[in-house]
């Protein structure tokens, strides 16, 4: 009996210590790569969604999706909400909790700055002042015409349409590009 318990607290020990460096790892490539993995609470993304004005049959892309929170809460308000997340592990994550909630939304692999957005509505981001200044440039260099709202950050150089606080006072911005 007690080899079974000092093999069970050897086993889930070892898979903390696997996700704990999964996790540490994820975090310091996404930090060197422009946002480390923070997710967006659930009352400021709805926040951010009515401030937006997504509507049903947008096209909505969270840039930068981690576990797929804010692609399932778009889809709810009726958008064709599509994830797209740098990395490995973490899209897979989020594949399997959109399966597990029978979702029509789709997680893409891939980085953002790399792809085409030209059928984007609507683009959610909760970035880092680095990837909004990148994604600014982005979006002047392809004439990308959208309505961008970012959780926390703003583009340098553009003006937002609407500024709201949300519940836990942090700033959502509003822009139609």
């Amino acid at each position: 009996m007690i080899y079974l318990q000092l093999a069970l607290i050897l086993a889930f020990s070892l898979l903390f210590f696997f996700f704990a460096i999964a996790y540490a790892l994820i975090g310091l490539k996404s930090f060197v790569t422009g946002a480390p993995p923070v997710p967006s609470p659930k009352k400021e993304i709805k926040a951010a969604l009515r401030a937006v004005g997504l509507e049903k049959g947008d096209s909505f892309y969270d840039l930068g999706s981690g576990t797929g929170r804010v692609v399932l809460l778009a889809e709810k308000h009726g958008a064709n909400s599509t994830g797209v997340e740098f990395s490995r592990l973490v899209s897979f994550i989020s594949k399997i909790n959109l399966g597990i909630r029978r979702s029509k939304s789709k997680i893409i692999r891939a980085d953002f700055l790399n792809m085409d957005l030209s059928d984007a509505d609507v683009v959610y981001i909760y970035g880092s002042i680095r990837l909004m200044e990148r994604l600014e440039e982005k979006i002047k260099k392809e004439s990308l015409h959208l309505k961008v709202v970012s959780y926390c950050f703003r583009f340098p150089n553009l003006k937002p349409i609407k500024k709201i606080k949300t519940p836990l006072k942090k700033s959502v911005f509003v822009y139609k590009i």
